[in-house]
């Protein structure tokens, strides 16, 4: 090894050389200290896999068991693909207070109550379903109120403008001073329905289309928020408030919601 004067007293050389001895011990002492615990580690991990796949199987039998006697993994609804328009099919008929459920305005009124909409119980509410491509619309004449409720539950893409047509053709073109007012505005309501909070609307849904011009309408932007309101939580929501009071005589409704809700309930 070459020596010279300097602040080490070694050459370039003579340190890298060192480095790599020392390198090379570090990786032999690794080595070593893996080939000793080699055995032992195998045995420790032996009795681990055998002692997770031992209630594996235990909480098989358990499901299997439980299944048998109530039916805790019988769900059909997981067996069919259901697709978005028949998602809103099922959510629409559940705010329609017209709806086969049988429980007037109670899933609606939920609904509005939670949005914070006022006069919620005035009026006479209407619905639309998968008409004119959106997803969900609830209006109604006086006080003059407008919900629009885009579905994503399958997390379909959002189209260039989408959002921002809705509006214009529904809201602004219906009631464009009372969409705006401030007073009125929270009757006024962009709902995005995704099966959870994850989604939002992309920005290009909410603009307003490249070919419009000012003399269509002022705003580059839909000048409304647009809220994003998951199924999961509308679901827990109904569970709690609308579900609780339906009598239980009513096992139809009991079980599609159960199973239904089933769908979305990760707890």
């Amino acid at each position: 090894m070459a020596y010279r004067k300097g602040s080490f007293g070694m050459t370039g050389e003579g340190m890298q050389d060192s480095a790599t001895a020392v390198a090379f011990e570090v990786i032999g002492r690794v080595f070593e200290d893996y080939l000793s615990l080699k055995e032992e580690s195998a045995e420790r991990v032996i009795q681990r896999v055998s002692g997770v796949l031992d209630s594996w199987l235990d909480a098989k039998t358990r499901l299997a068991k439980e299944n048998e006697a109530f039916g805790v993994d019988y769900n059909p609804l997981k067996s069919i693909p259901i697709k978005e328009p028949v998602h809103s099919r099922i959510i629409g008929d559940f705010l329609d207070p017209q709806g086969r459920h049988g429980q007037g305005s109670g899933f609606l009124q939920c609904f509005l109550e939670h949005l914070g909409v006022p006069s919620r119980e005035e009026g006479t509410w209407q619905i639309s379903i998968e008409t004119g491509r959106v997803d969900i619309l609830l209006w109604r004449e006086c006080p003059a109120s407008m919900i629009l409720i885009e579905n994503r539950v399958n997390d379909a893409v959002d189209q260039p403008n989408q959002i921002f047509r809705y509006w214009y053709h529904q809201m602004h073109q219906w009631k464009p001073k009372h969409c705006l007012d401030a007073e009125t505005r929270r009757s006024f309501r962009l709902i995005y329905l995704p099966a959870d909070e994850s989604k939002a609307p992309v920005g290009h849904s909410l603009e307003r289309p490249a070919d419009w011009g000012d003399e269509i309408t002022e705003h580059p932007r839909v000048p409304l928020p647009c809220e994003t309101f998951s199924l999961r939580t509308l679901m827990e929501l109904w569970r709690e408030k609308v579900m609780s009071r339906v009598p239980s005589t009513n096992q139809r409704l009991h079980v599609f919601f159960h199973f239904y809700n089933e769908l979305w309930d990760r707890s």
